[in-house]
């Protein structure tokens, strides 16, 4: 009787009336031989070609219909009801169980890989371990010894060891933090349209780097183009801008240094200890060359004008002082800025709006217009002057007491 398939011979002699050994001897005809070939030739053409599929192996736990080999899937499953589509046991707890990948000379190159007797799961790519779940649930990435929920590793030498890249140049890229009640507590955003990095805390900016590298705290657009722009927006209460604690006491403390921009050498600093606050500025005789004491101060301190007067800011504290431009001309270094100057300032017209989830709706509008740019005067440069003058006035009254 012809076969319908290759599934239809067994290994048992006496079920394949067509097929037996190729033995002459044993009574199976050449005639048979040759009609058994023929089918299973023709069944293997069939499978090659598509026109059957290789039927599946039989198997208790193997449903009919749920695993499919064909020319599109190489191993397809259909799961309709609860629970696992493939299963792989262990005989023991200290077993490890494994599906691997190998490459068309069956190299071993790849794999998933439960261990029973730790309770980890790994993920292996080129030979190597690339991402492990222990059994506390911590993800390592680059490390088989996740210590947090999140645990990545760079490798030595590697350029980059987290990378966040967003879909295109206009959508903020967002790094949420939430509580325990599934809200937003906070994000760090970066949009790219203008090249800006945000802290969010509460809903709000706490902190910006914007496209120039400025750093500014608590405040979203600030005037001017400063490196550093502290914003305190409680005024009037006991909090301030910037604070800053040493780590010890009576040894002095540096809160501020400037170095030049060619050299690297130290020209000021703000230093203090336990009870003062020293400004300082570079003066080490190492430093001057033409240094002269005769020259006439009494001269130009006569040419300085002080007056009395008060900021429109605070109309009713009058206060001592001098006019910048005036004494400009007199002890330049004294004066900053220029008289009368201006400059552009951007300013928002229109802020921005958001959604509840943060999420801009429409961008702020901003404007540009022109703003004074004050002069400012460091009073401590007139010291030398008035010391100077001092000493002729000493030697003067020295001179006619003595006469």
């Amino acid at each position: 009787m012809a076969k319908n398939s290759v599934r239809d011979y067994s290994a048992t002699n006496s079920s394949n009336t067509e097929i037996q050994s190729i033995d002459i001897s044993e009574g199976c005809s050449p005639a048979g031989i040759n009609n058994a070939i023929r089918e299973v030739m023709a069944d293997l053409k069939d499978v090659s070609t598509g026109a059957i599929a290789l039927e599946t192996p039989a198997a208790d736990s193997l449903t009919a219909g749920e695993l499919t080999v064909n020319t599109t899937d190489q191993v397809l499953i259909n799961h309709s009801g609860d629970g696992g589509g493939i299963r792989i046991d262990s005989t023991n707890a200290t077993n490890t169980g494994s599906l691997r990948f190998g490459d068309v000379a069956d190299n071993y190159i790849g794999a998933v890989e439960y261990n029973h007797s730790t309770d980890a799961m790994s993920f292996y790519a080129n030979n190597a371990t690339r991402m492990t779940i222990n059994s506390a649930g911590n993800v390592g990435i680059g490390t088989n010894a996740p210590h947090d929920l999140l645990h990545v590793k760079g490798n030595s030498g590697a350029s980059t060891d987290v990378s966040i890249q967003g879909g295109d140049d206009t959508n903020d890229i967002r790094l949420f933090f939430g509580g325990s009640t599934n809200a937003f507590n906070g994000q760090i955003i970066y949009e790219p349209d203008v090249n800006a990095l945000s802290f969010n805390t509460a809903g709000t900016d706490a902190m910006r780097i914007d496209s120039s590298g400025r750093l500014i705290i608590n405040d979203t657009n600030p005037s001017g183009g400063d490196t550093l722009t502290v914003y305190n927006s409680t005024i009037g209460s006991a909090q301030y801008g910037i604070q800053v604690r040493g780590n010890a006491q009576n040894y002095t403390q540096y809160a501020l240094r400037f170095y030049d921009t060619y050299n690297t050498s130290l020209v000021g600093s703000i230093t203090y200890n336990t009870s003062s606050v020293s400004y300082n500025t570079s003066s080490d005789y190492r430093l001057k060359e033409n240094v002269t004491p005769t020259w006439d101060a009494t001269t130009r301190l006569k040419q300085l004008n002080p007056v009395q007067f008060n900021f429109i800011a605070e109309p009713d504290v009058t206060v001592d002082g001098f006019l910048a431009h005036e004494v400009q001309d007199i002890v330049p270094e004294a004066i900053n800025g220029t008289k009368d100057a201006m400059r552009d300032e951007e300013y928002e017209v229109s802020a921005a709006e958001v959604d509840a989830d943060g999420n801009v709706t429409k961008e702020a509008v901003m404007g540009t217009r022109s703003v004074p740019e004050y002069q400012g005067i460091d009073q401590s440069k007139l010291v030398p002057l008035l010391v100077k003058t001092i000493l002729e006035l000493e030697a003067r009254i020295t001179a006619l007491e003595a006469a």
